[in-house]
C-alpha cells in the first residue's frame, strides 16, 4: 500500500505541473485574483497598519492555497485509488 501511495504522490506532482501549464480560458475564469483583492483592501488601509495588514493578507493567501492543494491532492488520490480498486475487481 505504501508503494502505491508513493506512486500516486509522484503521479499527482506530474499531473499538477502538467495541468498548471495547460490552463484554458475557462480555467482562468475560475482562478481567484488574490493580488487584486489585496490591492483593493490595502487602498483603504491607514499607513500605520499597512505593513501588518499586507503581511496578514499574504499569510491568508498562502493558507488558502495550501488548503486547496491539500484537499485537491487528497481527493484526487482517493479517487484514483477507488478507480484502481474497481478495475482490479473486474
Amino acid at each position: 500500500m505504501e508503494d502505491n501511495k508513493n506512486i500516486l504522490e509522484r503521479w499527482f506532482e506530474f499531473r499538477e505541473e502538467e495541468l498548471e501549464s495547460g490552463l484554458t480560458k475557462e480555467d482562468k475564469n475560475y482562478m481567484y485574483d488574490f493580488e487584486r483583492c489585496t490591492n483593493t483592501i490595502l487602498e483603504i488601509v491607514n499607513g500605520e497598519i499597512y505593513n501588518s495588514v499586507r503581511k496578514e493578507l499574504d499569510k491568508l493567501e498562502e493558507q488558502i492555497l495550501r488548503s486547496m492543494e491539500h484537499f485537491n491532492k487528497k481527493y484526487y488520490i482517493a479517487g484514483f485509488m477507488d478507480a484502481l480498486e474497481m478495475l482490479l475487481k473486474i
